[in-house]
């Protein structure tokens, strides 16, 4: 929770103060929905007081009001170290040395001559008297007062968040830390600054280069957003005001699907992707103007501004989302429920009532836009007023819009019962749905397109950070000829951006390891830290001892997402800890039998629920591989496949075997091995292809595979699936030991692929 603390000292008007500071305290936390705790001591501070708790509340606190008086003043510049309000003086100086914001000074009695310190009489926030302040006879303060009273509550909340974002996280023991930065919570936990790992993606979005962020399952876009927002305070405020997560799951695709497909029946006037791109454009608006809202109603708009943003507030909260609060978080469904029911009434109604009867279907056209939407929506009045109050904000909000893995799960699931029907008709029913999806994310990307070009009105103040699934983005592309005019930032990750993430929390559980080289952390840190990890994980094969580097063995069980190496990580922690006692180093086969159950894991609770979006029958799919060997000719795969039905509204033709093999490639599930001649003439860096470390060009190998005789090229299942599915070794080769040069190699060149 966010703290605030209050430091005062007790005078003649020692009922008026406490008093007051009461009021303040509730409105605080009344304000900020419960987020910030005020730490307000009732009682005198006098000497002999445990300054010890005092001080840890001072150092745990994200912002600290000052509340100065002549006899505060008095109390400091004697320099009475028993005194406990000096000493505590002294701790609050000491932060804002250092540089910590969130030090709000008050003035409640006197003046700044008479009342304030020299070191805080530059930024004083507000000024009361209160021996005037309340009503006399009453517990109320004068109506005189009451916008200073506003203004201080919005200016205390604010510098309290500014210093929230730059607050690391405490925890009060490694387990704490391990747990929070490693267990199965660790999605849903808090990032500390010092493990944040810096991406392309981060410096793109940050300078508005991309927009877009485009990342497998498992691959941190959720984490991207805190990333973003937090990582370098200073740099996000200097050009933004707030990031505000907006979430697509809240976003009914069946009720689109009903109100847009079928509202208009006349293409030639308002074609569906028109009307998709209004409702696009209606979502959008929406969301800037609720966030710009919401951004008053935190008390965060401090100018003359306030009232027309209030106005428009109680437009959402009274009118349209019938909430209290515009943190409600009814309000995200909210977004979605609004747009829908606007267009829809726009369309029935209201759009008729602009047009002429003279030149009709040319009126229609014309006053359909978003302009005449918002006035109808806000009122013309309110509308004018909020666009001019918008376009004087010096700084531009982000509308952060996450959540597309799971927006058309439910939608999906019923396109393909209707595609799978004998009946023609609901087959056709199916098809439109499977085309309506596909425009549905193309318009999105069109009017996002549209809006960044935009130079005047509301948008101009508006920037975007959308994250879309790669699945999502696979599906788009089959339609979209156009496709290459977004520009996309990828959050993929290879092995040493892993090595590097996994340090970084590491170091930030046991100290900094002092090395330039990463993996020399990694090893330091493991050698001191979990003594009963082995650094190498042995193989016996046909007798033969082959070795392999540790976190080259967590990659091999992996789909090289962060998402998997944390949480093998975690069970090594967990390992190390249940043998501590013993002090000896466990077998290599131990480690491999802990991480395979770990691996069996990964598959059910995340591979298989996550991707039966896209493939439903993932699991009946890769049953088809059980007991096989893991590295399997390209015509047995084919043979495998050629019968098996895809079940998937995925656009693309998954009736060739060769098309269902490359599904599976592009999940990760299946890569390609081929010899060193075939590497050597088809220009490979690595003679073993999965897509999160070659990409998909490997693929156009399998087109003319048949130029390759004597097992040249073979197909190798992804070894995280060895246990589950109880592959079969047959080869002599420890797959997936790349090599650490192919590994840095391989870091360098995607680096600079970025960079381009």
């Amino acid at each position: 929770m966010k703290k605030c603390y209050f430091a005062y000292t007790w005078d003649d008007n020692d009922t008026k103060l406490p008093q007051f500071l009461s009021i303040l305290k509730d409105e605080i936390e009344t304000y900020s929905e419960g987020e910030i705790e005020v730490i307000f001591d009732k009682k005198s501070f006098k000497t002999g007081d445990d300054f010890e708790k005092k001080e840890d509340l001072i150092y745990q606190s994200d912002s600290i009001v000052i509340f100065f008086s002549p006899n505060y003043k008095k109390i400091v510049e004697e320099q009475d170290e028993n005194r406990g309000v000096y000493r505590e003086y002294k701790k609050i100086k000491e932060k804002k040395e250092k540089g910590v914001v969130g030090i709000v000074p008050v003035i409640v009695e006197g003046d700044e001559k008479n009342a304030i310190t020299s070191e805080f009489k530059k930024n004083i926030a507000e000024i009361f008297d209160i021996n005037d302040i309340f009503i006399k006879g009453h517990n109320k303060i004068k109506k005189k007062y009451l916008k200073k009273v506003e203004n201080i509550v919005g200016k205390i909340i604010k510098e309290t968040d500014l210093a929230y974002k730059k607050r690391d996280y405490e925890f009060e023991t490694i387990d704490d830390k391990m747990e929070a930065l490693f267990g199965e919570a660790a999605a849903n936990q808090k990032l500390p600054h010092e493990c944040m790992y810096e991406t392309d993606a981060y410096i793109s979005v940050l300078s508005q280069n991309r927009r877009y962020i485009i990342g497998r399952k498992g691959s941190g876009k959720t984490t991207f957003f805190e990333l973003l927002e937090k990582f370098d305070v200073e740099a996000f405020e200097k050009k933004f005001k707030v990031l505000k997560p907006i979430s697509a799951e809240e976003i009914n695709m069946e009720n689109a699907y009903n109100v847009l497909s079928f509202f208009v029946n006349d293409d030639e006037l308002f074609s569906l992707n028109r009307r998709l791109e209004l409702f696009w454009e209606i979502y959008t608006y929406i969301c800037a103007i609720y966030i710009v809202c919401l951004e008053e109603e935190l008390f965060k708009v401090e100018d003359e501004r306030r009232a027309i943003f209030k106005e428009a507030g109680n437009v959402f909260r009274n009118e349209k989302f019938n909430v209290e609060k515009l943190t409600d978080e009814r309000c995200q469904e909210a977004l979605f429920v609004s747009a829908i029911d606007t267009f829809e009434k726009f369309f029935e109604s209201e759009l008729v009532e602009f047009s002429k009867d003279k030149s009709y279907a040319p009126s229609l056209v014309a006053n359909c836009n978003i302009e005449k939407v918002l006035e109808i929506y806000f009122g013309s009045e309110l509308y004018k007023k909020l666009k001019n109050a918008i376009l004087k904000c010096k700084k531009k909000v982000i509308i952060a819009l996450d959540g597309f893995d799971r927006v058309s799960e439910d939608f999906r699931k019923t396109t393909i019962s209707y595609i799978n029907s004998t009946n023609s008709k609901i087959q056709e029913g199916g098809k439109s749905r499977l085309e309506f999806e596909s425009l549905f994310y193309r318009s999105m990307f069109n009017v996002f397109e549209k809006l960044r070009k935009t130079t005047r009105g509301i948008m101009s103040k508006v920037s975007f950070c959308i994250i879309i699934p790669q699945d999502k983005l696979d599906q788009i592309k089959q339609t979209d000829r156009d496709f290459s005019k977004y520009n996309f930032a990828s959050l993929s990750w290879d092995a040493i951006d892993l090595l590097q993430m996994l340090v970084k929390r590491l170091e930030y559980v046991y100290g900094v390891v002092d090395s330039e080289d990463v993996l020399e952390k990694f090893e330091r840190i493991m050698c001191k830290h979990f003594p009963t990890i082995p650094l190498t994980i042995s193989f016996n094969i046909e007798g033969k001892i082959e070795n392999m580097h540790l976190f080259e063995y967590l990659l091999r069980i992996s789909f090289w997402r962060p998402r998997d190496i944390i949480k093998y990580f975690y069970e090594l922690y967990l390992a190390n800890k249940n043998n501590i006692k013993g002090k000896e180093e466990l077998s290599s086969d131990t480690v491999k039998s802990i991480l395979c159950k770990k691996a069996s894991d990964i598959i059910d609770e995340e591979f298989y629920a996550e991707y039966r979006t896209v493939i439903t029958n993932i699991e009946e799919i890769m049953e088809k591989f059980r007991g096989r060997n893991i590295l399997l000719d390209v015509d047995e795969v084919y043979d495998i496949l050629y019968n098996q039905q895809f079940e998937t509204a995925a656009l693309r033709e998954l009736n060739k075997p060769y098309n269902k093999l490359k599904m599976l490639y592009e999940l990760s599930v299946l890569g390609i091995w081929v010899d060193r001649n075939v590497k050597i003439q088809e220009n490979l860096r690595c003679h073993l292809c999965f897509n999160y470390n070659e990409g998909l060009d490997p693929l156009n190998i399998l087109k003319n595979y048949n130029a390759y005789k004597n097992g040249q090229i073979k197909i190798v299942i992804n070894p995280i699936f060895s246990k589950k599915l109880s592959l079969q070794y047959n080869t002599k080769e420890v797959l997936e030991r790349y090599g650490w040069e192919y590994l840095i190699e391989n870091h360098i060149r995607k680096s600079s692929i970025k960079r381009i």
